[in-house]
This record gives structure tokens, C-alpha cells and sequence, in this order.
């Protein structure tokens, strides 16, 4: 794991990671904390703050852990963006949401003969 990066111009990067999971939870620039992550208890990513732009971030994860979900938090806009894939009986249907606009796309896995 990487602990620091030091530049020629002074600069430097120190990390941190939750130990028992092998995750980067947070990372600071000159000393000051920039960037943190949480996870849950699988590894997953559940959300990521940029502090210096106050920008924070929220994820949800299927069963599969794959992220299906981002969330800006703490904001009074609805600002998300989604993803839900369906796979039945040879169509697969994949729906995106980004605010509060949906798209749905079906297409069909049957081979035609």
C-alpha cells in the first residue's frame, strides 16, 4: 500500500487505509485532509467526500456489490444517478436515472433463426 508521495516541488500525499479491509479511507495534501471514503463491511465503496470542494458523495450496491446508485448528499436538489438492468425471458431491459430523468433501453438476447 501506498503511504505517501512526495514531489519535487514539496509537495505531498499521505494516505490512509482501513487495516482490516485493505481500503483507502482518507487522503491528505500538504498535511490537510482532502478526500474521504467509507466502506462497508464487504469492501464496498458507500461513499466518497471531497472536503476541500464540500462535495460528498453517497453508493448503493446490489448483491452482487456492483454499484448501482450515486448520490450527492446533503443537497436540496434530487442530483442521482441510477442504474437497474433486467434480464428476462431473452429481453434485457437496462433503466438510467440522472435527476429526474429516466431512459430505458430493451433490447433482445434471442437469436433468430
Amino acid at each position: 500500500m501506498v503511504l505517501m508521495e512526495k514531489y519535487g516541488n514539496g509537495d505531498s500525499i499521505d494516505y490512509t487505509y482501513n487495516e482490516s479491509i485493505g481500503r483507502l479511507v482518507s487522503q491528505k495534501v500538504n498535511g490537510i485532509e482532502s478526500i474521504k471514503w467509507t466502506n462497508n463491511i464487504d469492501g464496498s465503496i458507500t461513499s466518497f467526500t471531497d472536503i476541500v470542494f464540500d462535495d460528498p458523495f453517497t453508493y448503493s450496491h446490489n448483491k452482487s456489490s456492483n454499484i448501482i446508485e450515486k448520490k450527492k448528499k446533503n443537497t436540496k436538489s434530487d442530483f442521482g444517478i441510477s442504474f437497474n438492468a433486467v434480464f428476462d425471458d431473452g429481453i434485457d431491459t437496462i433503466s438510467y436515472k440522472y435527476c429526474d430523468v429516466v431512459k430505458i433501453k430493451a433490447t433482445t438476447n434471442k437469436f433468430l433463426i
